[in-house]
């Protein structure tokens, strides 16, 4: 192996790491049982369509949910696998009267 071969092969290894991505939505409580659909079947097809691990904290004393979604991802990905269960998700979240489309993300500080 030469050395610019060795050096591709470099770059190639530093894109290929995958890293665990995790997303946290905020939902209203009373919308969460469109999020979760009956029996879990919602929240189930949205874990297989996307592949993302999906939980929910869903304490009865407070206004809003917490959605964890949670992927392993790479620089190579064509798409984010967290990303696409989100997109997943907010169409469930947000009314389906209403125009705008409102998410809340929680950020670590």
């Amino acid at each position: 192996m030469n050395k610019c071969q060795y050096k591709l092969q470099r770059k190639r290894a530093l894109f290929a790491i995958s890293e665990e991505l995790i997303v946290r939505v905020m939902c209203p409580s009373d919308m969460i049982g469109r999020v979760i659909g009956k029996g879990g079947g919602s929240i189930k097809s949205v874990r297989q369509a996307s592949g993302a691990r999906i939980e929910v904290d869903d304490k009865a004393d407070r206004d809003e949910c917490i959605i964890s979604i949670t992927s392993t991802e790479s620089m190579d990905d064509m798409k984010s696998i967290a990303v696409e269960a989100v997109l997943l998700l907010q169409g469930k979240i947000n009314d389906e009267d209403d125009d705008t489309v409102t998410i809340r993300l929680l950020v670590p500080s």
